[in-house]
């Protein structure tokens, strides 16, 4: 078969391979964020019904890191608690994660609800009890509705691309078809 009937004789819906990557890229970002954010909806869930002890604020720090656009500032504390007669030390505040600020005044305004020394409520895994954190707040939602919004976008890209190569496709056609006749 020659070079001319072989491109003659691809398909219509063949997408190049940019726009293939581009959507399944959005596939699995969309896919990842989806299961993190289910993963921390569940232990949010969770952790609201996590036995209590009462800890002790051992170290209070502000991480600075200088961005190219911004600073960035990020409270860091760090707290022990006993649980069955082991003790346990953790700086996970909440399942969220580490809050960062764009200036130093907020990160000392969340890092001043826990004074270095003071007594804090550590919320604990009992099946895990390193687990702990601070705060209890449903969180996760967010991480879940950008992996829907990412996944529909490279759902959705699909059906446009194929629309897209296979038009491409036809005025290729029309043009060589144009060219043979003339």
């Amino acid at each position: 078969m020659s070079l001319k009937h072989a491109n003659e004789a691809r398909q219509p819906t063949n997408i190049s391979c940019a726009a293939f990557f581009t959507v399944v890229l959005f596939l699995l970002a969309g896919l990842l964020f989806i299961y993190w954010g289910t993963n921390e909806i569940n232990v949010s869930r969770a952790s609201l019904n996590w036995p209590s002890v009462t800890g002790k604020v051992v170290r209070v720090d502000i991480f600075h890191e200088e961005g190219e656009d911004y600073d960035y500032y990020t409270p860091y504390i760090t707290y022990q608690y006993v649980v069955n007669d082991e003790t346990y030390q953790s700086r996970r505040v909440r399942i969220s994660g580490d809050m960062t600020y764009h200036d130093e005044y907020s990160a000392l305004q969340d890092s001043g609800r826990y004074p270095l020394h003071s007594q804090v409520i550590v919320y604990y895994d009992p099946n895990q009890p390193e687990r702990a954190l601070l705060e209890r707040q449903a969180s996760g939602h967010g991480k879940l509705i950008t992996g829907i919004v990412f996944a529909s976008a490279g759902i959705i890209a699909v059906p446009i691309m194929t629309w897209y190569g296979r038009r491409q496709y036809s005025k290729r056609k029309t043009l060589r078809e144009w060219n043979s006749q003339a």
